[in-house]
């Protein structure tokens, strides 16, 4: 089991934030609209990556690209001791000689796609579409620098209430706010189920 990341007590109840050790690759789902290219040989980075050994093998999407039936965002890679994909083709900031940074690909959204998943007038609104592509960089960049989360709710008696894992790209605070309300809803079940038997033990004992 992972360390915590974060633990805190919350109404007499134990939650906790803790790193899942075998998050769930985000871009292998049904909703995941956008497609990384990218000539990086030794990492693949997820499902819906293609490594692209030759300048012949990404031409065709910048074909699709200058015929307007896909967009594109570059993304640059900082790989010293972990992998930190980020927006861009200039060297990271941690990086001004560009030793360990650089441009390693583009994320890309076929229209098609977009259009399934956001419809066709949302297509003609460019920042729209880069917004979503950026939106999906971002869950990307947590997945490969490993900030994947779970939570754990403890009853006070240290056993465990529940858990749940799979929080890629979302804050500490907001992965902590779930185990919170499965101590809410805990508490609410005990309060309501007290208040439905109460009067009928009340009644049996008097």
């Amino acid at each position: 089991m992972s360390d915590d990341i974060r633990k805190e007590q919350y109404r007499g109840y134990a939650v906790r934030v803790v790193v899942d050790d075998e998050p769930m690759d985000p871009t292998d789902c049904d909703n995941w609209i956008s497609n990384f290219y990218h000539w990086h040989r030794r990492h693949l980075f997820c499902k819906r990556a293609t490594i692209c050994e030759t300048p012949a093998h990404i031409a065709p999407v910048f074909d699709r690209i200058k015929k307007g039936v896909a967009m594109a965002i570059p993304v640059a890679l900082f790989e010293h001791g972990d992998c930190r994909l980020y927006e861009g083709k200039s060297a990271h900031p941690q990086d001004p000689g560009g030793w360990d940074s650089g441009h390693v690909g583009f994320l890309v959204v076929e229209k098609k796609a977009f259009v399934a998943a956001c419809g066709r007038g949302k297509w003609k609104d460019k920042e729209f579409v880069l917004k979503q592509l950026r939106d999906e960089l971002e869950v990307l960049r947590a997945y490969v620098a490993g900030e994947s989360y779970g939570w754990i709710a403890e009853l006070p008696n240290g056993e465990h209430l529940d858990s749940c894992y799979g929080f890629t790209g979302e804050s500490i605070d907001s992965v902590l706010e779930f185990a919170k309300q499965a101590v809410d809803v805990d508490l609410y079940i005990a309060e309501d189920d007290y208040d439905h038997h109460a009067p009928v033990a009340q009644e049996v004992l008097s």
